[in-house]
């Protein structure tokens, strides 16, 4: 039995995920949905208030831009969830290692070791043909994770209940999945399975109002980061963080960060062992090369 909690802003996309839902499930459900279609609502609170509505103990949040491809979900779901007693989060794709430097929930791309996937993603945006992202680590039917991607994922009510999402710090829509998952993982595991397969129609955004979620969220939990789930090496673990801020740097440069900020953002992370003197000079480096680029493309 699972309570399914959507926000939705297309009302035709919203009809096809019910039907979808309903032809898949396999189980008892209800479908609790919101309309959001002004962006009148944070997630967070859509979330927190679906919880509280929930008849049921575990909620699946969803977008409504997905197709579930495997029947009898509903079923898989609840056997993990009842059958692991430590189990916080479900989802289809997620990473081993939260960054200590503000970043999505991955890092490197599909190819990286981070990753655990199974899902079909299409892309909207870039023009470029759907593919089946598959990446398993070990031979078990579910991995832990530190994250998991918010387009599909499951959890206890009752963890949402006394937990919840983060209104007062996200009010809109980009992070909430980062900063559940690091809160609910400090004493739950999260975990992606690979008995689901899911299409995600499109790909997720990384503008300015991501940018200062980020930010936010990573400030809040910079104390405990990075997030390390599966044994990685120390030199693995620069190679993410350069390649972290070095995607960082041209959104803040567009963000209106002088060099100056951008040096003193990256001097709160010095102090941390994964931040060698050696990455700390070569992103130094970056960032003034990064500043004059800039410059000259807006002059």
């Amino acid at each position: 039995m699972i309570s399914i909690v959507i926000a939705s802003v297309n009302a035709n996309f919203l009809a096809n995920v019910k039907e979808n839902i309903k032809t898949t499930i396999g189980c008892e459900y209800e479908v609790i949905s919101f309309d959001n279609s002004k962006g009148q609502f944070s997630l967070c609170h859509l979330y927190n208030l679906g919880a509280q509505k929930a008849k049921y103990e575990l909620i699946c949040y969803m977008h409504e831009d997905i197709e579930l491809r495997t029947g009898n979900w509903g079923s898989i779901v609840s056997d993990l969830f009842i059958n692991n007693n430590e189990l916080g989060i479900l989802g289809v794709v997620g990473s081993s290692y939260k960054a200590l430097i503000p970043s999505g929930w991955a890092v490197e791309n599909f190819s990286g070791e981070t990753i655990a996937a199974n899902y079909i993603q299409s892309y909207k945006k870039l023009g470029k043909e759907k593919e089946h992202i598959f990446k398993k680590p070990n031979d078990d039917n579910t991995t832990n994770v530190a994250c998991v991607d918010g387009f599909w994922f499951c959890t206890r009510k009752s963890i949402v209940l006394e937990i919840g999402f983060d209104e007062a710090l996200l009010q809109g829509f980009h992070c909430y999945d980062i900063d559940f998952c690091i809160n609910v993982g400090r004493n739950f595991n999260v975990a992606v399975t690979f008995d689901i397969l899911i299409h995600h129609f499109s790909e997720g955004s990384f503008d300015k109002n991501w940018l200062g979620y980020a930010l936010k969220v990573h400030k809040k939990w910079k104390a405990i980061l990075p997030i390390i789930v599966r044994p990685i090496s120390l030199k693995k673990q620069a190679v993410l963080e350069k390649r972290a801020f070095k995607s960082l740097i041209p959104m803040l440069l567009d963000d209106m960060y002088t060099v100056n900020k951008l040096f003193k953002l990256l001097n709160s992370y010095s102090n941390h062992k994964v931040i060698n003197r050696l990455l700390y000079l070569k992103l130094k480096f970056y960032i003034i090369k990064s500043a004059i680029m800039h410059k000259n493309s807006n002059a």
